[in-house]
């Protein structure tokens, strides 16, 4: 999320809005997956809820769960960021997910039993991009997911040292999400 970086007007916000996420690595694995905690922060500081979630990070790729807390559950249809190596523009990949009922909502789609999501994902450039830790060099990955209940997209950045830095969503209702890596603090 933005809070500070300009890309949020956070003096419209209400209180109880989340303005930021943080992921925080956890010991031991889930799955042979990187252990990690997701922390939701209002104006007030931490909100109550948070999720367990993991993250796979090996030399032939990066994939991580986006934030699915109740009011993020609409990310579970998103495409999931995804880098595969090698890191080449014009490489492309696929994969697909079965998603049960339990992720829908009548605020963005309602469905009865699971559906299957089906993913593509591709490197489509690669450059500086300008974050809040400054300018990196990162590549740019482009991504669909298609089911029987519609289309969603991420934009994402990778870069090889930071990881994902800014994954820009659009959710299967045309809404947008967007997240920016703002700080990366080390233990």
């Amino acid at each position: 999320m933005a809070g500070g970086t300009g890309l949020v007007d956070t003096a419209r916000l209400r209180p109880s809005t989340i303005r930021r996420v943080s992921y925080k690595i956890l010991p031991g694995n889930m799955l042979g997956m990187t252990y990690y905690q997701n922390i939701y922060y209002t104006a007030e500081g931490p909100d109550d809820y948070y999720e367990a979630s993991g993250i796979i990070e090996n030399e032939r790729n990066v994939w991580l769960h986006p934030p699915r807390a109740p009011i993020f559950c609409v990310n579970e249809i998103n495409p999931f960021p995804y880098i595969k190596t090698p890191l080449t523009v014009g490489a492309r990949w696929t994969w697909e997910l079965e998603i049960g009922d339990h992720y829908s909502s009548t605020l963005w789609k309602k469905w009865s039993d699971s559906i299957v999501n089906r993913y593509e994902y591709a490197i489509t450039g690669f450059g500086p991009l300008a974050t809040p830790l400054g300018t990196l060099d990162c590549y740019e990955v482009s991504a669909l997911a298609n089911s029987e209940i519609g289309q969603t997209a991420m934009k994402a950045w990778f870069n090889p040292e930071y990881g994902f830095v800014r994954l820009d969503f659009t959710n299967v209702d045309g809404s947008q999400f967007l997240m920016v890596l703002t700080e990366v603090k080390y233990p």
